[in-house]
């Protein structure tokens, strides 16, 4: 291509003509496509951009790539969750003149890294930070062919790289699974004390709960979750933050609610922070940024499920289920105290259900537990039996277990049933 009569040393900047070569013989018998092999028509396309100023070099250059290699769009589909609704970027490259030429998964496969080439476009050497979304674990130098040759380690999940003047680089790179935060409340009606307005810890205190989480013993599907563990001195703390027991926290598709993307489990506190099994940290999910319905599920209470979806991050997103503002799917998925939501407590069985009479009903695995003979009896332990969570299994008298099942049903029909709200 030629402006007007430019030369190799001079350029024809008053020309409006641009002059294009097709192909050809260039050097009589020389390299070239002789008489173009028949060809007589040629359709080519061209974008210009006009300057305002001087000419912007590494501007012209992100120009003609965003238009020799356009954006190829389609729908995306997999159990991530949604992104965000407006904009949602996997990595970024902090100085402008350094140009992302191009990003693809290895040879290999994306299980041995994501493939970028850098391009540092202007005349002066540059410095340029790559991070991610996920944060980056890890880093190699490597060749255009893609053939590694020397690590990079990144630092904070961010690499800093070097360029000197036009110089292109690759790099493969592997970021962290991707992560969101959330700080969860929630209350189980079992423990809980109106007077103080706070969960008992009597689990805690006569050192029955378990230091490894209960629900993948009880066949629970976890994703992404499960086997989490704590110590014995999480267990130790008192007062409002001390361990009441294990939750189980999912998270769910915004569109489809039926579906969990991820799960963990975490320690519920009396005051109903849900926290991390090291008995401090927000609960850290192994899924991408976006949108996500809230459910929690307890060993013998029922469920509870977010109305709305809610946007999570690498930030901790607070979402209180204890405040009746909060609403969740379904009819009374909560239980009212005094002002205060609570899972609805009595579900034995972990099915989904409190129920008093019939079939798998929750209350004659109380009877069992105790001996099945003598319904004064008592039994102490970290058993799903212990309806109001105090460690001791109780059929019959004062604070007995049997009736909250009643109470929960409606406590006038006993065929009754109270089901979980959950898709």
């Amino acid at each position: 291509m030629k402006l007007g009569n430019s030369t190799y040393g001079t350029f024809d900047s008053g020309s409006s003509q641009l002059r294009f070569t097709a192909g050809g013989n260039f050097q009589g018998s020389g390299p070239g496509i002789p008489d173009q092999h028949g060809d007589t028509l040629f359709h080519y396309g061209f974008s210009l951009r006009p300057h305002e100023g001087a000419y912007d070099q590494v501007a012209a250059m992100r120009f003609a790539l965003e238009h020799q290699n356009p954006f190829v769009v389609g729908p995306c589909t997999g159990t991530g969750g949604s992104y965000p609704a407006t904009t949602f970027g996997a990595f970024t490259f902090s100085d402008p003149d350094v140009l992302l030429w191009a990003l693809k998964p290895a040879e290999e496969g994306i299980a041995s890294g994501i493939i970028a080439r850098l391009w540092n476009v202007s005349n002066a050497a540059q410095s340029t930070d790559i991070a991610s979304t996920w944060g980056l674990g890890a880093a190699q130098t490597a060749t255009h062919i893609e053939t590694n040759t020397g690590t990079a380690p990144p630092v904070n999940g961010t690499l800093t790289a070097a360029f000197a003047p036009q110089e292109l680089r690759t790099f493969r790179l592997t970021p962290n699974s991707p992560a969101v935060q959330l700080a969860l409340r929630v209350v189980l009606e079992g423990p809980w004390s109106s007077g103080g307005q706070l969960m008992r810890d009597d689990l805690r205190a006569a050192g029955l709960l378990p230091l490894t989480e209960p629900y993948t013993a009880l066949s629970y599907a976890h994703v992404g979750g499960g086997g989490e563990t704590t110590t014995p001195t999480v267990l130790q703390t008192s007062g409002a933050n001390a361990v009441v027991d294990w939750v189980v926290v999912e998270l769910r598709d915004a569109t489809t609610p039926a579906t969990v993307i991820a799960t963990r489990c975490g320690l519920l506190q009396r005051d109903g922070d849900v926290v991390a099994a090291d008995g401090v940290s927000a609960l850290s999910f192994t899924a991408a940024t976006g949108n996500y319905r809230i459910a929690v599920r307890h060993r013998n209470h029922l469920g509870a499920m977010t109305t709305s979806a809610f946007t999570l991050s690498g930030a901790p997103l607070a979402v209180d289920l204890t405040a009746p503002a909060t609403a969740t799917f379904g009819t009374d998925a909560r239980k009212n105290l005094g002002g205060t939501m609570a899972l609805w407590a009595g579900d034995v069985t972990f099915n989904g259900q409190v129920k008093y009479a019939g079939a798998a009903n929750d209350r004659d695995p109380i009877l069992a537990a105790i001996g099945g003979a003598v319904p004064t009896a008592t039994i102490p332990g970290y058993l799903r039996e212990d309806v109001n969570m105090d460690g001791v299994v109780k059929y019959a008298g004062g604070t007995n277990d049997r009736d909250p099942i009643l109470v929960n049903i409606g406590g006038s029909v006993p065929t009754a049933v109270r089901v979980a709200q959950l898709p």
